[in-house]
């Protein structure tokens, strides 16, 4: 919570916000150096997740 505080000072809501998105990527890596197997639907996943960050956060 103060890590994303100190990130709305710092940058827009906009990008803030969308960092919240990466929760399920970061958890997804962590499962994996954790030694969990991946899936293909893992990666769909984060490919869906990524692409909506990008386009959210891209430059208008």
């Amino acid at each position: 919570l103060v890590l994303f505080n100190k990130l709305l000072h710092m940058t827009t809501a906009l990008f803030a916000s969308s960092t919240t998105y990466l929760m399920p990527v970061v958890a997804l890596l962590w499962g994996v150096f954790d030694g969990e197997p991946l899936g293909l639907i893992h990666f769909a996943g984060m490919a869906t997740i990524l692409g909506g960050v990008y386009i959210v956060s891209r430059a208008k």
